[in-house]
């Protein structure tokens, strides 16, 4: 005889079978989430690496000719070679500013000038000034900033504008100062100042 309550009989029909393991999670939500971030960074990122590198490229291209030109220049003047110091700015420089040999052989004599070895470009901006108006200077211009070392280990800074003669920078406006002293200015100021 069978008891109702015996353990080995047919299957519990009001217990569900064994449910078969769901399939593996893909993680497919989190690709998306990562692939939507990477996708704003190129369209959003991108525009400012785009505009970042041509401003090094100028900076470490264009920087070191215009720290040359600097360098070369206060060279010039510490070694009182004047007609080499006067020929590093542009014509219409030495004609606006009255640039002689005179006041490049007083610049030698300047403080801020004596010992003055070597100048680093910091920053620079480069731009183009073309106007109607024949007195107004045309071309590229450059204007720069940077540090400048001395043979006695002193630092200073300066700020210059040069322009392109010829496919060469020539120096259109220096401002030169040695430590906390005063300043010494040589040539005419910037072509955005002239224009207005």
């Amino acid at each position: 005889m069978s008891s109702p309550l015996s353990s080995a009989g047919a299957p519990n029909a009001y217990q569900p079978p064994f449910a078969a393991e769901p399939p593996p999670r893909r993680n497919s939500a989190l690709w998306w989430v990562i692939g939507g971030g990477l996708a704003a960074m190129c369209c959003c990122g991108g525009p400012c690496i785009g505009m970042l590198v041509p401003g090094v490229y100028v900076l470490v291209s264009e920087g070191a000719n215009v720290g040359q030109v600097v360098t070369g220049f206060l060279e010039d003047i510490n070694a009182k070679r004047t007609d080499s110091a006067l020929d590093r700015f542009s014509a219409n420089a030495i004609s606006e500013a009255s640039l002689t040999r005179e006041k490049m052989e007083e610049l030698a004599d300047d403080p801020n000038f004596r010992g003055a070895a070597k100048a680093s470009v910091s920053s620079i901006n480069i731009k183009s000034n073309f106007n109607s108006d024949p007195k107004v200077p045309q071309g590229t211009f450059a204007e720069a900033s940077g540090s400048i070392s001395y043979s006695g280990g002193d630092s200073g800074t300066f700020n210059a504008t040069l322009q392109k003669e010829g496919g060469k920078w020539r120096l259109r406006f220096l401002r030169i100062k040695r430590g906390g002293g005063s300043e010494t200015k040589v040539g005419v100021s910037s072509p955005s100042s002239d224009a207005s």
